[in-house]
Parts: C-alpha cells; structure tokens; sequence
C-alpha cells in the first residue's frame, strides 16, 4: 500500500482520538496494522500502534495497551528512532498512571522528557509535562502539579496544540478543585469546557462536565451535580469510556450518600467498584471501597464501616495517595467518636483526626479540614474540652466559609446559566439545521416531483407521437401500399410514382421523427459526442435553402439570402450545424404565411459570425418564450400550410448549439414575426 496513504489514515486515526470516537480510531490503526508491511514501512507501522494504545487506555483499558506500547517499544529501539522511543514513554506514562502505579509512570515520563528536551521535541515537551502535572496532582503534591500545568499549558498554546491547551485549563481547575479553591477552579473549568465545545471534543466536555458536578457536589448544590453527572455519563457510556464511566457512577452515588438515599447510593458505588475492578484500577478501587464504608457508617453498621475504611486506608498507603490517606483517616476518626460504635475509642478518634488535619494542612486540602475540625471539635465537646471545642468548631466555620464563598457559590450560579445558555443555543441550532435540512429534503422532493411530472409528460408525449404522428403516416403507408398491390393492372406509370413518391414522402416523414426522439435521448444521456473542426457556413446554408425552394414555392413565400461570398469559417460539426439550420429554416417557412418573406443572413465580428433566420409569422407571446427550447413543447403559433412538428427541434438546437460552443436565442413579438439567431466561434483565416 503507498506510504502517503498509510500516513493518511494514522492521520484521520490521530483526529478521531481527539474528539473522542475511539471505536474509529481503533478500527483505522488496526486496519492500517493489518495493511501495512512492518518491515516497509516500520514508522508508519508504529505510529498506528501508539495511536491504538492512546486509545485504548483513553477509555480506561490501560491493560490492553500495555502490549501494543511493548511493540512500539521494541520497533523504535530498532530503527533507533528517538522521537518515537519517546512518545511511547509517554504513553507508558499514561498507562501506569492509570493503573495507579504512579512511581512508574513518573519515571516512565521523566525520561521521554530528557529525550524531548535533547532533541527539542516541543510538542513532545508540552505534552509530558503535562502527564507530570496530572501525576503530582493524583500524589496530592499540589504545587508541583500546578508548575508543571502552566508549564505545559504554556507550552501546548507555543505549538499551536488547542486540544491539548485546553486540556491543561482545565487539569489547572482539576489542582484548585483539590484545594478546595471552588472559584478558580470553576474559572478554569469553564474556560476549559468553552474551547472543548468550540472543538467539538465530546470526551474532553464529558470529563469537565463531570468534574463541574464535583464542584456542585462540594458546594451542596446537589441537583445540578447530578445533571452534570447525568450528561457526562450518557457520553462517556456512549463513546465507551470504561474508567470514566466508573468514576461518574461513584460520583453519582456520593451525591445520592449526601441526600441521604443510602440505598441507592450503594448501588451506584457497587457498579462503580465493578467497573473499576475488571480495569484492575487500584486507586480508584481503593475509592469506591472509602465510599461504600461512608454508606455503611451512614447506615449505622459500623462494624463493616470500619472493615472498608481499614481496606481503603492501607490500599491507599500502598499507592502513596496522601489526599486519600488524610480523608480515610477523619473518616476513621469520626467513626471511632462515635459512641453507638463498638470500638468507641476517644483516644484513637483523637490520633486519627489529629492525624488527618496535620496531612490535609500540609496538602493545603480544605474541603476535608473543615470537616475534620468540626469532627474534633464536637469530640472535645463530649469531653467537656471547651476551649480546644471552641478552638476548632472556629476553625471549622473559617475553612467553611473559605471554601463554600459566595464568590463560588456566584461562579456556579453563573457557569450553570452559560451552560443552560449553551445548550439552548446548541438546541436551536440543531433545530435550525433540522429546519434547513427538511426545507432542503422537501425543495428536492418538489423538484423531483416536477421532474417525475415532467418525465410523464414528456413520455406521454413519445406515446402520442408513436399513437398519432406515427400511427397515421403508417396508416397512410399501408393504405397506399395496398392500393398499389391490388389495383397495380389497373395504374399507369405515372399514378403507380405517384403512389410511390407518397409512400416515399410519409416515410421520410417518420425517419425525422424517429431520428428526433434518438436525437434528444442521446444528447439527454450524454451519448451524443461532436468533433469540433472548421466548418464553411454558406455551403451548409446554401444546401439548405435549396432543399427549401419547393415547400416555400407552395406557400408563395420568398427566401431572400445575404449570405457573404467567400470561406467564412465557424468552429463547429458539419453535421449538426446542418441539422440545426435546417430545423430553423423550416420552422421560418412551416410558420409562416402565404405571400410573406423568409431571410437568412450572416453577421460576422472579429470573434464570430451570426446566422440570422427571420420570418414574418405571428411571433411569440412572453409564454411561448418561457418553453421557447423545451421538449416536447407546443407553441400558440400553427403550421400555416398543415405541416407537421413533433415539438424537438429546437430543444435538439439548442443542445448541439451548446456542445458547439455556442449560443442560440430567439428576438420576437407578437404579430412581428421572429429572428432566431445561431452565434457560433469565427476561425480566423
């Protein structure tokens, strides 16, 4: 297969990645794997791969990448190919992060940095310090992600990478969301989802969406969190975005563990939990384990509480999830504070919520501060410990109001109308376009119609002249013919070529009929080809009015010809020019009346010459003039001596004019007769 085809397609591959259709994506990379020769065309080849594996793991499958990174792995270690070696250490980056394996995939992303930087790969660049900043922030190393977010942010807008810009934007709202930051975060989360619409990036407007409704979830406004849930879910589960799913549906269950529907909540956690153990996603795991605990504790079974949070807690410390840690441990707290828990334990309460505050102050986490001051403060409140009470319940209200201001509350009320703004215009746009497409279908059903009606008519006209122009002459065949077989004894010489010349007249008569219907089915089909060569206008013209000179004799009509002298010369076909005159010259003599005058004259310029046939007959009305060079079209004119007309000559005209380069029109009013005038490209000689 050509290479620049192959190129092509790992192109078109790249853009479905982007805007989120996955399944085609995978399907082009895998055809382009099947079709592609490894050996022939090694970087195309793994091209593909990296581009499956970005797809793959971008649904959550990080597993079912790892095989095809191994791949790319080998074949850019092979062909020595450093820019390739360092992508697909960046997508090992990916990878592991997804799996929770956050040491691997820092050093995975560490060294496709060094490589990117020696060979100045600044696509490259911006793209993996972004992966760093993502795996910072899931280490709860808050700073450092936010450096290396402007980093790659900076960087991403330098190369002119929108998609990956605005990624970056909203990761950066992702950071202050972690530190509880609501305004900057909503800030960031709305510039970010502007440009995933702008880009048509329907994953990247499912995951910011989804991560909107954390924001409501923190700020209490559980409605809406659960309608950006909703609408993220539905598109995640659309483009089969198995981690992603499992996420939203874990969100979803806190929201219904905030409005106390446990029931439902644990529902939605289990799911989740499912989803998330067939990925083999440990950190995420070890979340929904959290979350199934709170419903437990909500519950007041306390026992099983404290057996999930002791699970998520040391699968967290495994994986080094600070954030995580400093949550499970004032869950822990606030269960061992509780007085109806078999385990009551004041002293252990106070270590893990002492514990907890510490971490979170460190982290700069406030969400989870503020609730675990107020933990500690109601402990100290049981124990009669009213100054440390009081301490902390202030300290829970200062990282409350902090974090649930009404600049937030403000920002949110705000996104929410933008986002309601946009929907209704993205709505009316989808029923404009709706609008337009069937005003479009309908115009194209009329015209159709118009057609089908049209093509009736004029098969209806074919009908009539095989039923009336054709039938007749050919009764008049047989009619003669028979006369001649039974009566020629009786017949001199001269009555018998007389008989003949009439048998001979009708069926010429029928020959041009027939010859005009293949005439207008071939040019109709495009079958009729002309060769365009120099043709001498007055030889075909003179021909012409020489076959005239009876039939106008008959009507008393004179045929004046101003014809020049000489060899002009037209760029034309000898044939159908004669085919063309000859319909116009009999027309000006079949329509005109007795004791009138026919002209044929020619014009000449510097570019063309003009062949004018004037006649003296009624002329036509502004109708005739609209169906003028239609098929099949009768006109308010008649024949002034009987003669017949099948209604194509000047449709045919008017087509061979054309495929001659030329033109054809008619000058005419009523009661003044008519001018039809060929113009046709002069040769210069």
């Amino acid at each position: 297969m050509i290479l620049n085809e192959l190129n092509n397609r790992v192109t078109q591959a790249e853009a479905e990645n982007t805007i989120g259709n996955y399944s085609n994506a995978e399907a082009i990379a895998q055809s382009i794997l099947t079709d592609s020769d490894i050996d022939a065309s090694q970087e195309i080849y793994c091209h593909a791969l990296l581009v499956l594996a970005e797809s793959l793991w971008r649904r959550g499958m990080a597993k079912e990448a790892l095989p095809h990174l191994e791949n790319a792995l080998l074949l850019s270690e092979k062909q020595d190919n450093k820019k390739s070696y360092a992508k697909t250490l960046c997508n090992f980056g990916n990878v592991y992060q997804i799996l929770s394996d956050y040491p691997r995939a820092l050093e995975n992303c560490t060294k496709a940095l060094t490589i990117a930087e020696e060979l100045e790969m600044k696509d490259e660049i911006a793209r993996v310090t972004g992966n760093i900043a993502i795996i910072y922030r899931l280490l709860a190393d808050y700073p450092l992600s936010l450096k290396f977010s402007i980093q790659s942010l900076n960087a991403q807008l330098e190369v002119g990478n929108e998609e990956n810009a605005a990624r970056m934007t909203g990761h950066i709202g992702s950071v202050y969301k972690a530190l509880a930051d609501y305004p900057r975060a909503l800030e960031y989360y709305g510039k970010a989802l502007s440009r995933f619409i702008e880009l048509g990036m329907k994953a990247e407007i499912a995951l910011v969406t989804g991560n909107i409704g954390l924001v409501y979830t923190s700020l209490a406004d559980y409605p809406r969190a659960l309608v950006s849930f909703e609408n993220a879910l539905y598109v995640h589960q659309e483009l089969d975005m198995k981690a992603a799913v499992a996420r939203v549906t874990g969100h979803i269950g806190s929201v219904y563990t905030e409005l106390s529907d446990y029931h439902r909540a644990l529902e939605y956690f289990t799911k989740a939990l499912a989803i998330q153990e067939a990925l083999d996603n440990k950190a995420l795991i070890a979340i929904e384990i959290g979350h199934i605990g709170l419903v437990y504790y909500s519950l007041g079974d306390y026992e099983r509480a404290m057996e999930y949070y002791t699970k998520a807690l040391i699968a967290h410390e495994h994986l080094g999830m600070k954030a995580e840690i400093a949550a499970m441990k004032g869950k822990i707290g606030a269960l061992y504070a509780t007085p109806e828990y078999a385990g009551y334990d004041v002293t252990k309460s106070e270590d893990y919520l002492l514990q907890a505050i510490t971490l979170n102050f460190e982290l700069g986490t406030k969400q989870n501060l503020y609730e675990q001051h107020k933990a500690l403060a109601e402990l100290y409140s049981t124990q009669g410990r009213w100054e440390e009470a009081y301490s902390h319940k202030a300290l829970y209200h200062e990282f409350k109001d902090e974090v649930q201001s009404e600049e937030a509350i403000k920002l949110a009320d705000k996104l929410d109308y933008e986002r309601k703004e946009a929907e209704r215009e993205k709505q009316i746009a989808t029923e404009n376009a709706r609008k337009e497409e069937r005003e479009k279908i309908i115009t194209e059903l009329t015209n159709l119609n118009a057609s089908l009606h049209e093509a009736n008519r004029q098969k209806n006209e074919v009908i009539g002249i095989v039923a009336h122009d054709l039938k007749n002459p050919l009764a008049a065949i047989l009619l003669t013919s028979d006369t001649l077989k039974r009566y020629f004894s009786y017949l001199n010489k001269i009555d018998i070529l007389d008989k003949l010349n009439k048998i001979n007249s009708t069926a010429e008569r029928m020959n041009l009929i027939i010859r005009n219907l293949l005439d207008i089915q071939k040019l109709e089909t495009g079958k009729f080809t002309l060769a365009l060569q120099p043709v001498v206008v007055s030889s075909i013209l003179n021909v012409i009015l020489s076959d005239y000179k009876d039939p106008a004799t008959k009507k008393n009509i004179s045929l004046l010809a101003d014809i020049p002298n000489g060899s002009l010369t037209a760029y034309a076909e000898q044939t159908a020019l004669h085919e063309v005159m000859d319909n116009l010259i009999s027309n000006a003599v079949k329509y005109s009346p007795f004791d009138t005058t026919v002209r044929v004259r020619v014009e000449e310029s510097a570019q063309t010459c003009r062949i004018c046939v004037q006649d003296e007959g009624p002329g036509l009305t502004d109708d005739d003039k609209t169906k003028l060079f239609g098929q099949f079209t009768r006109l308010s004119a008649k024949p002034t001596g009987g003669e017949h007309s099948t209604g194509l000559g000047l449709s045919i005209a008017q087509h061979l004019i054309e495929m001659m380069n030329g033109k054809i029109w008619c000058e005419s009013e009523v009661g003044k007769g008519a001018i039809f005038i060929v113009e046709l490209r002069k040769i210069q000689g």
